[in-house]
């Protein structure tokens, strides 16, 4: 099973597996679909991780959660913003 997170947060697609990658952005590919690259020309943007196990997910899961963009509002205290 292969694994990616990413996250659209102020019109910026963001790698939620390397938080630190910038300019990314979603194509569809004619044989994959939708698939994210960057875009920089020429630079390569493979994050997909491939897990086994229950728990290599839920590592992967935390790791995605935790680099999300949240903030409360009035409404709700942890809102995907």
């Amino acid at each position: 099973l292969r694994m990616e997170c990413f996250e659209i947060y102020n019109e910026e697609v963001r790698d939620l597996l390397a938080p630190d990658l910038k300019k990314l952005k979603i194509v569809d590919h004619v044989l994959k679909g939708p698939i994210c690259v960057s875009e920089k020309p020429g630079e390569k943007h493979e994050t997909a991780r491939f897990v086994t196990t229950e728990e290599e997910v839920s590592k992967l899961v935390s790791m995605a959660l935790s680099s999300r963009h949240v903030a409360s509002h009035a409404m709700n205290a942890t809102s995907s913003r």
